[in-house]
């Protein structure tokens, strides 16, 4: 899970005490909705925190049939100095050292590139984000402006040991704001995959306590890297990096 079960049964136990926790058998819980802002338009169809729809991607085969449920969402933006046609976000992210992975967030761990067996570019993503993360994140849509990723991410946490499957969507674009500066909006929605709501059942663990722990590192996280990857883009823009 994105958060640690265990970590989210305590702060549910402490926030709601344990009379009703030993009432309702972990049934329900009442959390507040997600704050994170809706995407703009172009973005992947939004719903709030544990809806229940149709997914649209299967990052192993490329098909748009995975079922699931938003666990969290988060948009993050920041302005680069650098004219929108100086920038290739795509040539940017599968290009990105690991060093530089690194500098963009406290709690990057490693990255790296490959290709899937059908050529398709892969980001591959160790990083902590409530639990570890290991993100295998495949070009979904790769244009100079727009990028959309999609990985079947393994996540590890809180025990070693505990190892369950997300599926998570990095999608990031630029857009023009005058002739010199481009805003960079960074999206990143985190979705159930098979066995996940299988595991928080078995741990006693409502979806919503999940679902508002994941939220809190989610939007903390973004909030981190977000200028930080606006900054390495700024640099390499201004260095003509990309033409």
């Amino acid at each position: 899970m994105l958060a640690g079960t265990d970590l989210v049964l305590h702060l549910h136990i402490k926030k709601h005490g344990l009379r009703k926790f030993l009432a309702t058998g972990m049934r329900t819980c009442t959390c507040p909705e997600s704050t994170a802002r809706p995407l703009r338009s172009g973005a992947l169809p939004r719903g709030r925190a544990g809806e229940g729809r149709l997914g649209r991607f299967d990052p192993r085969t490329g098909d748009q049939q995975m079922t699931d449920r938003i666990i969290a969402e988060s948009v993050s933006e920041s302005t680069i100095q650098a004219p929108l046609t100086a920038i290739d976000l795509t040539e940017w992210v599968f290009t990105l050292t690991d060093s530089e992975y690194q500098a963009c967030s406290k709690n990057h761990i490693a990255g790296a590139t490959t290709l899937t067996p059908e050529g398709k570019r892969t980001s591959i993503n160790v990083e902590h984000v409530g639990n570890l993360m290991v993100q295998h994140y495949v070009e979904d849509v790769a244009e100079r402006n727009h990028c959309r990723l999609v990985s079947l991410s393994d996540s590890i946490g809180p025990e070693i040991g505990a190892r369950v499957k997300l599926v998570v969507i990095w999608e990031f674009s630029a857009e023009a704001i005058d002739a010199g500066m481009t805003n960079f909006i960074n999206k990143v929605e985190v979705r159930t995959a098979p066995g996940y709501l299988e595991a928080l059942e078995e741990r006693g663990v409502p979806f919503a306590v999940a679902s508002e722990a994941a939220q809190k590192a989610l939007s903390a996280h973004n909030a981190e890297e977000t200028p930080l990857f606006a900054r390495d883009i700024e640099r390499k823009a201004r260095a003509s990096r990309w033409g």
